[in-house]
Protein backbone atom coordinates (compact mmCIF):
# COMPACT_ATOMS: atom_id res chain seq x y z
CA UNK A 1 0.00 0.00 0.00
CA UNK A 2 2.82 2.43 0.70
CA UNK A 3 4.64 2.04 -2.57
CA UNK A 4 0.38 3.11 -4.31
CA UNK A 5 0.84 6.46 -1.76
CA UNK A 6 4.06 7.74 -1.87
CA UNK A 7 3.79 8.93 -5.56
CA UNK A 8 -0.10 10.20 -4.96
CA UNK A 9 2.37 12.87 -2.48
CA UNK A 10 3.91 13.82 -6.05
CA UNK A 11 0.86 13.73 -7.77
CA UNK A 12 -2.30 16.40 -8.75
CA UNK A 13 -4.08 15.40 -6.20
CA UNK A 14 -2.43 17.39 -3.88
CA UNK A 15 -2.84 20.91 -4.06
CA UNK A 16 -2.35 24.07 -2.19
CA UNK A 17 -5.75 24.35 -0.38
CA UNK A 18 -4.57 20.36 0.78
CA UNK A 19 -1.46 21.52 1.82
CA UNK A 20 -2.84 24.56 4.14
CA UNK A 21 -5.22 22.19 5.52
CA UNK A 22 -2.69 19.77 6.38
CA UNK A 23 -0.43 21.88 8.10
CA UNK A 24 -3.04 23.32 10.49
CA UNK A 25 -3.99 20.15 11.78
CA UNK A 26 -0.92 19.43 12.33
CA UNK A 27 0.31 21.65 13.88
CA UNK A 28 -2.86 22.24 16.06
CA UNK A 29 -2.49 19.19 16.82
CA UNK A 30 0.74 18.70 17.53
CA UNK A 31 1.05 15.38 15.11
CA UNK A 32 4.71 14.80 14.56
CA UNK A 33 4.31 11.72 13.31
CA UNK A 34 2.05 12.25 10.50
CA UNK A 35 4.76 14.17 8.64
CA UNK A 36 5.23 10.88 6.76
CA UNK A 37 3.28 9.60 3.70
CA UNK A 38 3.11 6.01 5.34
CA UNK A 39 1.09 7.80 8.06
CA UNK A 40 -0.93 10.00 5.97
CA UNK A 41 -2.21 8.13 3.06
CA UNK A 42 -4.88 8.69 0.58
CA UNK A 43 -8.18 7.01 0.71
CA UNK A 44 -9.78 5.81 -2.73
CA UNK A 45 -11.96 8.98 -2.97
CA UNK A 46 -8.67 11.28 -3.09
CA UNK A 47 -8.71 12.51 0.99
CA UNK A 48 -5.38 12.34 3.35
CA UNK A 49 -6.43 9.66 6.53
CA UNK A 50 -4.40 9.82 9.50
CA UNK A 51 -3.13 6.62 10.72
CA UNK A 52 -0.91 7.26 13.30
CA UNK A 53 -2.34 9.86 15.73
CA UNK A 54 -0.94 7.98 19.34
CA UNK A 55 2.00 10.58 19.04
CA UNK A 56 -0.23 14.22 19.61
CA UNK A 57 0.32 17.35 21.30
CA UNK A 58 3.73 17.30 20.82
CA UNK A 59 5.58 19.87 19.32
CA UNK A 60 7.70 21.38 17.63
CA UNK A 61 6.28 19.74 14.50
CA UNK A 62 9.07 18.73 12.10
CA UNK A 63 7.18 20.18 9.07
CA UNK A 64 10.22 19.70 6.97
CA UNK A 65 9.89 15.64 6.79
CA UNK A 66 7.28 15.63 4.28
CA UNK A 67 9.18 18.01 1.75
CA UNK A 68 11.40 15.00 -0.28
CA UNK A 69 7.51 13.45 -1.18
CA UNK A 70 6.00 16.55 -2.70
CA UNK A 71 6.46 17.71 -6.30
CA UNK A 72 8.87 20.40 -6.95
CA UNK A 73 6.24 23.09 -7.10
CA UNK A 74 4.43 21.73 -3.53
CA UNK A 75 7.74 21.86 -2.07
CA UNK A 76 7.95 25.10 -2.49
CA UNK A 77 4.63 26.05 -1.32
CA UNK A 78 5.12 23.48 1.79
CA UNK A 79 8.52 25.88 2.00
CA UNK A 80 6.78 28.97 2.22
CA UNK A 81 4.12 27.30 5.20
CA UNK A 82 6.52 26.60 7.14
CA UNK A 83 8.40 29.68 6.84
CA UNK A 84 5.27 31.75 7.60
CA UNK A 85 4.78 29.77 10.56
CA UNK A 86 8.48 29.94 11.84
CA UNK A 87 8.36 33.82 11.50
CA UNK A 88 5.22 34.29 13.59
Amino acid sequence: RNKENIPKWRGIGVSEKKLDALFAILNELGLEDCVYPFNIPFSKDGHIVFIDTENHHHWPVHFSRLLPYLSPKMRIYWQSLMDKHNSQ
